[in-house]
């Protein structure tokens, strides 16, 4: 068997290597150690390891010899392999200056019979190429996390094709916590983090249009509790092979202006309603050539063609030419004035004929404060204009109607009155003077001229209050409504002596009325209630209020005989009863009294009862 040369193989050997003794003298190095250290093996054989290789004097921060020491010790120690992180170990170049270079280093012992570290194997890997290139790509990434760090507004995340993240900046870490509660992690599922399950359908399907080539932006919401809008960019990542292998994420955080967009567009969408809804004519024009821009539905409505028509038009388009001067003339007052003004009339011709309109001409100036556009609003007051004639001619007729009445006031007053006074006076002579002379049957009929005589003027009177109530002007006063009841009880209750009356007043507010008329009021109103509960053994009147809209409603309830309820339309008319005047005396005007003065203050009355259970008078009056 040949002898072989183990030296030899060892110092040819491929790797680095260096043969150490317990004392760290290097006894041994394979021709790659010592190319690599810029060595020779007969300069350090037999020498010590640290005084071959010291730390690099010009680096304070230099720690390959102690790192080295340590590993050394722990192979001694526990002499067992040790293999070191890369370390940074210069190397001393052969002029005497220094090298950086990054060593890969294992420590391995050589044991005798004894157990005995008799040899240390220092075997290392030069990775100083692979560290710098690690270096350039940590650096490439720090670089490339810094400047998606720096977009402070917008979310960046990358994730393979597995949803797996492989970068995010802080803004997408943020906004993930603050949408869903999730706080992300390195490697995490992008779906893990989206806790909204239709949000997780959109982020997916999003994710698999871009991992399938295409690139696109969306506009969408997204949030657990509270909800954000993101307009979001979606990046394929292209590899050499030209494959796709992940995605690239931008995302920014437009809920403000998309809320501003859906509140201009609502806005938009209410002042389109207003405008559409407003009943008189709206329209706009520029403020250069006066050209329609906008009409509303009241103004298509009362022109009576289609709206269309009229847009990019002006006045002469449509309008007579003495009308459509007009109307422009008026429009540039407001332009050159800059103000608004007020046409109380004016004619224009429509489809159904000619109509009169009540217009407000407004300028909208821009920014600057030039003239931008001219709005219009026009109300037809055709018909108010023909009801102001027709009151005018009927203000004539009832001027005829009113000297009429007081004709007829007068003659009734006195024409009617005088030969009424003389009967009675006459009937009341005769029974004075021959009483006890004439037959019981002649008594008895002096007696019935006398009372319907008396009748007959009470009758007289009422109608002459009833015209007089007609033909009075108000005169309106803050009236204490109260008092005005209580006084007008305590002049009725005389009438009825002995009689047991409960009288129950709430507290009525004060309105403003015609005082002298409304006693009038509550004078019919009160003395009815006494007149028909007078039969019952305890007279009850209750007069109560409430407010209502805007009026003030009064109540007067007594528990008199009533009335069937299908008459009490009957009840406000003139010479209306509903019972005889055996039962009750009366002329049928009061009620009819009532009700002109309630019907002058605007207001209304209105009655409600039931045969022999009371009846209740409710009036209302304006606020």
């Amino acid at each position: 068997m040949r002898n072989i040369d183990f030296q030899v193989l060892f110092e040819s050997a491929p790797g680095l290597y260096l043969i150490l003794l317990p004392d760290f003298t290097i006894v041994a190095v394979s021709d790659a150690y010592a190319n690599a250290t810029m060595t020779k093996r007969e300069e350090i054989v037999g020498r010590g390891l640290f005084d071959v290789f010291p730390d690099n004097p010009d680096d304070p921060s230099a720690d390959g010899v102690s790192n080295l020491l340590f590993s050394l010790n722990s192979v001694l120690k526990n002499k067992t392999a040790h293999t070191m992180a890369v370390q940074k170990y210069d190397i001393r170049r052969p002029d005497g200056s220094f090298e950086e270079r990054f060593w890969s280093p294992r420590n391995s012992p050589v044991l005798n019979d004894k157990k005995e570290v008799r040899y240390i194997i220092h075997c290392v890997e030069d990775v100083t190429q692979r560290q710098h290139n690690l270096n350039k790509i940590k650096s490439t990434e720090l670089l490339l996390q810094s400047c998606i760090e720096s977009l402070k507004d917008t979310l960046v995340f990358s994730v393979d094709k597995e949803y797996r993240y492989l970068n995010f900046n802080a803004a997408h870490q943020q906004a993930t916590q603050r949408v869903y509660g999730v706080k992300l992690e390195p490697q995490m599922s992008l779906l893990e983090g989206i806790t909204n399950e239709e949000d997780r359908k959109k982020a997916k399907l999003n994710i698999d249009r871009a991992l399938s080539g295409e690139w696109h932006t969306t506009t969408e919401e997204y949030g657990e509790v509270e909800r954000y809008f993101f307009e979001t960019r979606y990046n394929p990542v292209i590899n050499d092979m030209n494959e796709v292998i992940g995605v690239t994420v931008f995302a920014v955080n437009v809920t403000e202006r998309k809320k501003a967009e859906i509140e201009l567009h609502e806005t938009n969408h209410f002042l389109d309603a207003i405008i559409e809804n407003i009943p008189n004519m709206l329209f706009v024009k520029d403020a250069n050539e006066l050209r329609f821009l906008r009409m509303n539905a009241a103004g298509e409505k009362l022109l009576g063609f289609p709206r269309k028509n009229l847009i990019g038009k002006n006045d002469h388009d449509f309008f007579p030419k003495e009308q459509a001067e007009f109307f422009i003339q008026k429009d540039r007052e407001v332009l050159n004035n800059n103000e608004i003004i007020d046409i109380p009339e004016e004619k224009i011709s429509t489809v159904y004929g000619d109509r009169w309109l009540h217009t407000k001409k407004i300028i909208i100036n821009d920014q600057q404060g030039d003239p931008l556009y001219l709005l219009g609003i026009s109300e037809d007051i055709t018909q108010k204009k023909e009801a102001e004639e027709e009151i005018i001619q009927m203000n004539i007729r009832l001027a005829d109607a009113n000297r009429e009445l007081e004709a007829f006031s007068y003659s009734v007053s006195h024409d009617l009155k005088a030969p009424l006074r003389s009967l009675q006076g006459f009937s009341r002579a005769l029974l004075e003077q021959y009483d006890g002379k004439f037959d019981e049957d002649a008594d008895r009929w002096l007696h019935f001229i006398e009372d319907n005589a008396n009748r007959m003027g009470g009758l007289i009177d009422d109608i002459l209050g009833f015209s007089k109530v007609s033909r009075t002007e108000l005169k309106m006063s803050l009236t204490n409504m109260r008092a005005l009841a209580q006084e007008v009880f305590n002049e009725l209750l005389i009438h009825y002596p002995g009689k047991k009356v409960l009288f129950d007043l709430g507290d009525l507010p004060d309105i403003s009325a015609d005082s002298i008329m409304l006693k009038q009021v509550w004078q019919n109103l009160i003395s009815n209630a006494l007149k028909y509960s007078s039969k019952q053994e305890t007279i009850r009147i209750h007069i109560t209020w409430k407010k209502e809209k805007k009026h003030i409603v009064y109540s007067v309830n007594d528990n008199g005989v009533g009335f069937d309820p299908k008459y009490s339309d009957k009840l406000f008319k003139v010479f209306q009863r509903l019972h005889s005047n055996e039962e009750f005396e009366g002329t049928g005007v009061g009620l009819a009294i009532v009700n002109r003065i309630i019907q002058k203050h605007n207001g209304w009355i209105k009655a409600s009862s039931k045969l022999g259970q009371g009846s209740k008078f409710t009036f209302a009056l304006p606020i």
